[in-house]
């Protein structure tokens, strides 16, 4: 089809067509089917545009690794030279990031990264106690791959490492706009290595000149990451790829880390995020306050700092305070602000981790964490086994597969039997049910202790 026919008349379905047709002069029908037929084709008249929605959020990085050129080479010779293409890639949360591509000059692609444009160092309010792990992080960026290489954030939940990290690519970025960003959360790490294939993925994060990895502490739950980290790190740092990544708890700490895997982050620089104290709530309160004006007096202000230490509460307080403002009264009495403060509950406990049931239940029996994932089968080492496996049951929602990973691979099988053994035993035998409680206390004190 010529350039100057008016194809922006047809149908989307229709000049989907005859893009395929044209592809199959030179691509494979398996790879048409892959790359090709996922896509949603949507015109725009005004100016012409075509607007490529993928399929998911992490299609995007594999599709322009494996079909970009050829695509848009066949977009171009059957709708025109002249055509804009826009590719609309949907991100977690239901949101949708939107890249625009003239054919006639195609311009390098930097994938999403899943980031917000509040997400920077600007908006990192510091004092103090926590003013090396931002700095450490500032510092990452201004000389990438060379200080500070790989940079790894510990710290309990609601403590920052996310907007540091988020903050790094945005500044990144800013500097290097046409250089390649990635984010991920090992969860969706895990699922873009399932949709790509190993060796798509570990080729595109390979490719990346700044590779930010969150939620480090969900390695765990898959295995073959550390192999697969382990692989991308040596190839990011002879590139001199700048590396980042974030972890609820200490590193060191961490039982189920490879050692190999462990010493290369242990190569740069490990900071850790303190919880932040009340002078940086108060802080977080009063920016919040000014920006949203909510009209709080200062001892509104410091009331609420004291009574929530978490910035996620804050966040939700701020909300909750919005929503009052907007839908109730713009008047905010204090009356109405302690009906507010009640009616969250700050005295939630922190959520247990998998590396707090491990510690536990080591602990209580005597016994290694490597005991816990490996294959011995002493009597008392299996019962501990089940009971540590019941607790990530009852206390953190896994799923059978998810905790025969975390147990060095079990069968989801083999883990139903242990739990259910478990959970008989609790019912006719006071002592495991006693045992079992008294664990699960103490792995909430734990979490209290050490979020």
């Amino acid at each position: 089809m010529s350039a100057n026919k008016p194809v922006w008349h047809l149908p989307a379905h229709e000049l989907k067509s005859i893009v395929r047709s044209h592809l199959a002069q030179t691509r494979s029908e398996t790879e048409i089917r892959r790359w090709f037929d996922p896509l949603d084709f949507t015109v725009r008249s005004q100016p012409f545009t075509l607007v490529i929605g993928f399929p998911h959020a992490f299609f995007h990085d594999p599709f322009i690794a494996a079909f970009q050129t050829d695509f848009e080479q066949a977009v171009a010779d059957t709708l025109g030279s002249a055509t804009a293409l826009r590719y609309a890639c949907p991100q977690p949360g239901g949101s949708t990031t939107a890249q625009h591509v003239s054919l006639v000059a195609p311009r390098k692609h930097t994938p999403p990264t899943n980031g917000s444009d509040s997400y920077t160092f600007e908006n990192f309010l510091t004092n103090k106690k926590n003013y090396f792990p931002y700095a450490s992080a500032r510092e990452a960026i201004a000389a990438p791959g060379k200080k500070y290489n790989p940079l790894v954030l510990s710290g309990g939940s609601g403590t920052g490492k996310t907007h540091l990290l988020k903050a790094m690519a945005q500044a990144f970025r800013d500097r290097f706009p046409e250089q390649k960003i990635l984010y991920f959360t090992v969860d969706d790490l895990h699922t873009f290595y399932k949709e790509a294939g190993g060796d798509m993925a570990r080729s595109s994060l390979i490719a990346s000149h700044l590779l930010l990895i969150d939620d480090l502490q969900s390695l765990q739950l898959y295995n073959y990451l550390q192999t697969e980290l382990l692989l991308i790190f040596n190839a990011q740092y002879e590139q001199s790829g700048q590396l980042a990544f974030a972890c609820r708890g200490k590193l060191p700490e961490c039982g189920f880390l490879e050692p190999t895997l462990l010493s290369r982050l242990e190569w740069g620089l490990m900071v850790h995020l303190k919880t932040p104290d009340l002078e940086l709530r108060v802080q977080y309160l009063h920016t919040a306050n000014q920006k949203k004006r909510l009209g709080l007096s200062r001892r509104h202000i410091l009331l609420l700092g004291q009574h929530f230490k978490d910035f996620r509460y804050l966040q939700g307080v701020i909300t909750k305070l919005c929503a009052y403002k907007e839908l109730i009264s713009p008047e905010l009495n204090d009356e109405a602000l302690f009906q507010i403060i009640g009616s969250l509950d700050s005295s939630k406990p922190t959520a247990v981790s998998p590396e707090h049931i491990f510690t536990i239940v080591a602990t209580h029996f005597g016994i290694t964490y490597q005991d816990l994932r490996g294959a011995r089968r002493l009597r008392s080492i299996v019962f501990a086994r089940q009971i540590a496996m019941a607790l990530c049951r009852s206390e953190l929602g896994l799923s059978y597969p998810q905790i025969g990973r975390l147990f060095g691979g079990r069968d989801h099988t083999t883990v139903m039997h242990g739990i259910k053994k478990v959970q008989k035993l609790q019912k006719i035998n006071h002592e495991t049910n006693t045992l079992f409680n008294t664990l699960k206390h103490q792995c909430h004190s734990l979490a209290e202790q050490h979020p």
